[in-house]
């Protein structure tokens, strides 16, 4: 595991040094007034620090004896939440556009909120109306997007 940790962060290392010298050549501006270059610089920073920290952590980790591989077994609940997640949200893009955007989104954030992350079915019909609502007063009320309004007006 520790070759595999710190070949990882190496190739993160890599990849976010190669990031900084890119934003290098992009006017970065001051905290004051940012200039184009200015989030990339200090994203790609952020990345080359916090990946050389895990290449340091990693070569300095004990190495693991090898173990015997474990048997293939089912994938369980928590190892289909991301498959689930993604289905989810392919779902809600397709019936977006039929039901109206609260609707849809209410009952994805539902579904995710008992499905992916679970809570109890109450607490997560709950949530998901109520995200679905503020959404909706954001993006419709207050900056007044077009969102698809469904057969129910909202």
């Amino acid at each position: 595991m520790r070759t595999r940790d710190a070949g990882a962060a190496g190739v993160l290392t890599a990849l976010s040094a190669l990031a900084l010298a890119g934003s290098l050549g992009l006017h970065a501006g001051t905290m004051r007034t940012p200039g184009p270059g200015f989030f990339p610089l200090a994203l790609s920073l952020a990345l080359l620090v916090t990946s050389l920290a895990l290449l340091v952590q990693a070569l300095r980790a004990p190495s693991a004896p090898p173990s015997a591989p474990a048997a293939p077994t089912l994938a369980s609940r928590a190892q289909a939440r991301p498959a689930l997640a993604l289905v989810a949200l392919f779902v809600h893009a397709l019936v977006m556009e039929s039901i109206g955007f609260t609707v849809a989104t209410a009952a994805l954030l539902a579904f995710l909120f008992v499905m992916v992350a679970p809570r109890r079915w109450p607490l997560g019909i709950a949530g998901g109306i109520v995200s679905a609502a503020v959404a909706y007063l954001v993006f419709k009320v207050w900056l007044q997007v077009e969102l698809p309004a469904g057969p129910w007006g909202f």
